[in-house]
């Protein structure tokens, strides 16, 4: 099970980070890391390490004894143990053989490699001859490892202990022990209510000094090394603090005996991957809340970790890299739901976006600010596709009209504005002259404005000769004026000049043409070769000539055109504060939007 071992793993770097002070680490944030790198130890300099930030959806896998890591994909996967529920077997962790009436199957319910190949309930027992699966130990009888236990329960000193129920004084071996504690705490391998009595920094004393009882303790081994840049060390958090409170609650939540699904012996203070089934064919988002409830608890147990102390705005990657704090999104289920956009004068750029991570995408928001652009920039927001997928985006200002790649004869400041990259002395794009040679395709040889390059088929020399006027003979569509399409040989049809009535023969259309810009509607029917215009359909239209619909792409939208034929086009979304989407305009509404154009 992917996802259990995924905060498992990081649980147990959190415990390993704790390490002896001898001399603490230093971290830098570098961007010269190559290739996956993402940790590497600098051996010329003792306690130095250099860390970067991975990619989107990676995060830092490392080893700190070798001091290497490197990026490894983001994994909150959903696959269900033996006994859990499935639509197919894929849906099942490696050693279940089949899914069968909707559950993960495994035949041999017996012998066994690891916890995994048993079900739940069960662990698997290495100490007889031939391992096999068993039911797991009541807390009293004897254990090897803690899945050897019920779930309410751990491995201590050969002994099932239940959780969180020994007193202040009982030795637990180890400070990391402390989950056998009424408190949570544990200080020098012993249960404790011991609160930290004055500051955290112990980089000079390497002593945390603690109230227990009415008692004052020194504690060296409370005092652990940080993850920062100054290689500072740091007390452990005492029992009253916010973050060690918060540590509590979260493991005391995911206690599974407390939870009535089915949860297995390696998901113990995690959440079960059985609530992560969803139906097929219905709109469900269980795994999705899974895999977020699974992140935001990593997140939270990182954030609530001492070694993260006294970070500065000099320590922005090493969050992020040493505790693998998850910025990511889960992917959601549904990306239907449209942003909200505001206005924000506090931002220091044109436009940026917030993502909540809903499972339906709902509740993005765009901010925008006015007077960051120049005159002659708008803020460049693209298509939005991003903003379903990071947490945030930034937007930047643009050139309102973009100056690359001007074609021959047109006006330039610099060559690179020009497809030729050839811009003249007189400052417009390099262009061959009427009656010069040309090439319709060596752009530095093109002909220039209201000239195209004619081919003579008896020499095969090409000339630049003038656009051909209203009924002037033509062959294609750009030898005639912009406003003109050739049509039967001649450049006859004006750019929207005709209506519903006009029947064209499709037959005499140049190859080059696109009959639909000759329609004063703009709309085409390529079978009847005619122009056609539509209206709304049985929708509610409000007072500004919309029409609001639901989900953002969906073919929710119909119309009726002047045949009697039913259209129908997709939902699109608006700019507006309340996230709404609103079919594209029918034609009545376009006319208005071309008269005032």
């Amino acid at each position: 099970m992917k996802s259990a071992i995924f905060t498992i793993t990081f649980l147990n770097i959190l415990n390993s980070i704790l390490s002896s002070l001898d001399k603490c680490d230093s971290y830098t944030c570098v961007n010269s890391l190559i290739g996956n790198l993402c940790l590497v130890k600098d051996r010329n300099t003792t306690n130095l390490v250099d860390i970067q930030v991975c990619d989107d959806n990676y995060f830092c896998g490392y080893d700190l004894k070798a001091y290497t890591g490197t990026c490894q994909k983001t994994d909150y996967s959903t696959l269900q143990f033996i006994g859990g529920n499935c639509n197919k077997k894929t849906d099942c962790i490696a050693s279940a053989e089949f899914c069968n009436n909707s559950t993960c199957i495994r035949n041999s319910t017996t012998s066994c490699n690891s916890n995994s190949d048993c079900s739940f309930g069960n662990f698997c027992n290495k100490t007889v001859e031939i391992s096999s699966c068993v039911v797991q130990q009541a807390a009293g009888q004897k254990c090897v490892a803690e899945g050897d236990c019920v779930n309410s329960a751990g491995c201590l000193n050969g002994l099932c202990t239940a959780y969180f129920t020994l007193e202040d004084g009982v030795n637990v071996i180890s400070d990391s022990n402390e989950k056998f504690c009424k408190t949570g705490f544990a200080l020098d391998s012993a249960c404790a209510s011991a609160a930290l009595v004055s500051g955290s920094d112990c980089t000079e004393s390497g002593l945390c000094t603690y109230s227990a009882n009415n008692t004052q303790v020194n504690s060296a081994a409370a005092c652990v090394c940080g993850k920062n840049y100054q290689g500072k060390s740091f007390c452990r958090y005492g029992v009253d603090a916010p973050q060690s409170k918060s540590n509590f609650e979260i493991k005391k939540q995911y206690l599974n005996s407390l939870n009535s699904t089915k949860c297995h012996t390696d998901e113990r203070f995690v959440p079960c991957a059985s609530i992560a089934f969803d139906l097929e064919d219905q709109n469900t988002h269980n795994s999705f809340d899974y895999q977020k409830t699974i992140k935001n608890t990593h997140n939270q147990i990182i954030l609530n970790s001492v070694s993260f102390t006294g970070l500065t705005a000099n320590d922005t990657c090493i969050l992020p890299v040493l505790g693998a704090y998850d910025r990511n999104l889960i992917v959601p289920v549904s990306l239907k739901a449209c942003p909200k956009y505001n206005c924000d004068s506090s931002k220091k750029v044109c436009g940026s976006s917030f993502n909540p991570n809903n499972w339906n995408s709902s509740d993005i928001s765009v901010s925008l600010t006015k007077g960051i652009c120049a005159l002659n920039q708008t803020c460049d927001i693209g298509d939005l596709k991003d903003v379903y997928y990071k947490e945030s985006v930034e937007f930047k200002c643009d050139n309102k009209f973009r100056v690359e790649n001007r074609f021959p004869g047109e006006k330039c400041a610099v060559s690179t504005d020009c497809n030729n990259k050839n811009c003249t002395a007189e400052k417009v794009c390099n262009f061959q002259k009427l009656g010069k040679s040309c090439s319709s395709i060596d752009m530095d040889q093109g002909c220039g404005l209201d000239a195209f390059c004619l081919l003579n088929a008896t020499t095969a020399n090409s000339t630049c000769v003038e656009l051909k006027g209203l009924d002037g003979s033509c062959q294609q569509t750009f030898e005639c004026k912009n406003n003109l399409a050739c049509y039967n040989k001649t450049c006859s049809l004006e750019v929207g000049s005709k209506d519903e009535k006009y029947e064209f023969n499709a037959t005499l259309f140049s190859p080059d043409i696109i009959p639909q810009f000759i329609c004063k509607s703009f709309e085409y029917d390529s079978k009847r070769a005619r122009c056609f215009t539509y209206k709304y359909d049985n929708m509610t239209v409000n007072g500004d000539g919309y029409v609001e619909c639901a989900k953002n792409d969906e073919k929710e939208c119909t119309y009726i055109n002047n045949f009697n034929d039913i259209i129908t086009k997709s939902c699109q979304c608006g700019f507006n504060a309340d996230g709404k989407s609103y079919c594209p305009i029918d034609f009545g509404k376009r006319k208005i939007c071309y008269l005032i154009n």
